[in-house]
């Protein structure tokens, strides 16, 4: 099944938009003011009027998004449904027209398809999300210094003091919907292939072929378990547009995405870092180091996972160097005496505190200590 990113049709005519009414002389940018909201870049759009709405952008999403809860009250007609997994909903989605969509009050857009989600998961106050074809259709700069997007309808925007990237605007023929930008990098030194997505909140994120062959995914290196068999774990550099970043947490897949166009991808995380250039029609994009610094991320520290099994809770793994790894719990063990948010609340503690977990292992029943510290 198609994803977020492989959905159909975009915007039919993705943001080849009318230009509303500016002063400047033509070979200015247009200029709209972007912000950072928890971890989304996000910008104002109105929608048949009504606005300002924070929408997040969303290069690594082919469709555009609305709370299907904001397409309801606004009365939205719907114009059929769409088959796609999005926001971890798979099935069919509604899709509605906006005649009239204005976004960072610079570029209109008529006739608009949004397609709606009732579990949005972007975050409270954020309404929406443009798709890549906010970035993939006209000459743009995302600069998070000046928490500005710049677009170019007419000329090139000054590249000096950038780093030039070769890059892909490629997309699944079979979707029909927006291109992504696919950009070289590097870990630990072997040359990849990343998929750029400013709504991701990994740093950085690899399919498991890729994981495993850079020697990643082992049973002996420290990694901290997720859901689905998703693990995190730190690489020893990332490299992209020649500036490293040392040490980064890499979320490792327990299979592979968008493997035909891309080894992974790399999040808002990083990207925030830089400020972007995006030619493309010519398929280049430029990049600069900026002020902004990495956000702070965590992972579970306790170190396991588990799964419902019946009534009881059973340990599914454990991450290697993890306080569960040295409270000798091992996977197949049970944890008794809970509940699944009570566990989920204890197992996400912060650093420094001690978690006391009644488990039953090898048929015999015991209290295992965890001391939750940083272990990756």
């Amino acid at each position: 099944m198609p994803t977020r990113r492989h959905a159909l049709q975009f915007l039919s005519s993705a943001f080849a938009a009318s230009r509303l009414p500016v002063a400047h002389a033509a070979p200015a940018p247009l200029r709209a003011p972007i912000e950072l909201v928890g971890s989304r870049v996000v910008i104002a759009v109105t929608l048949n009027g009504t606005g300002p709405l924070l929408f997040a952008i969303d290069t690594g999403g082919a469709v555009s998004l609305i709370r299907e809860d904001l397409a309801a009250r606004l009365n939205l007609p719907r114009t059929g449904e769409v088959h796609i997994g999005v926001s971890g909903q798979s099935g069919g989605h509604p899709a509605y027209d906006v005649a009239n969509l204005v976004i960072g009050g610079i570029i209109r857009q008529p006739h608009a398809q949004l397609i709606s989600v009732v579990n949005f998961g972007f975050g409270d106050g954020i309404s929406g999300s443009l798709g890549s074809g906010l970035m993939t259709t006209l000459v743009s700069e995302l600069d998070f210094d000046a928490r500005e997007w710049r677009v170019w309808t007419e000329g090139r925007p000054d590249p000096s003091g950038f780093t030039p990237l070769d890059v892909d605007i490629t997309r699944k023929p079979a979707t029909g919907g927006s291109p992504f930008i696919v950009a070289p990098g590097a870990v630990n030194g072997s040359r990849q292939q990343f998929l750029l997505d400013t709504a991701a909140e990994s740093f950085v994120r690899l399919n498991n072929t890729t994981a495993r062959k850079l020697g990643l995914w082992t049973s002996d290196r420290p990694y901290a378990p997720l859901r689905d068999g998703a693990r995190i774990a730190r690489i020893d550099r990332l490299e992209f547009g020649g500036i490293p970043l040392e040490r980064p947490l890499a979320l490792l897949l327990p299979d592979d995405r968008e493997a035909d166009i891309s080894d992974g991808l790399i999040g808002l995380p990083i990207l925030r870092q830089f400020n972007l250039m995006l030619d493309p029609q010519n398929e280049r994009l430029w990049i600069r180091r900026n002020s902004l610094t990495a956000p702070q991320y965590t992972y579970p520290l306790s170190g396991l996972w588990f799964d419902r099994h019946h009534n009881d809770f059973v340990i599914t793994d454990v991450g290697p160097g993890s306080p569960a790894k040295a409270a000798g719990l091992q996977p197949g063990n049970r944890i008794l005496g809970t509940d699944a948010t009570t566990l989920a609340t204890q197992l996400h503690g912060p650093a420094g505190s001690t978690l006391q977990l009644p488990v039953e292992q090898d048929g015999r029943q015991r209290i295992a200590t965890l001391h939750l510290q940083p272990y990756l």
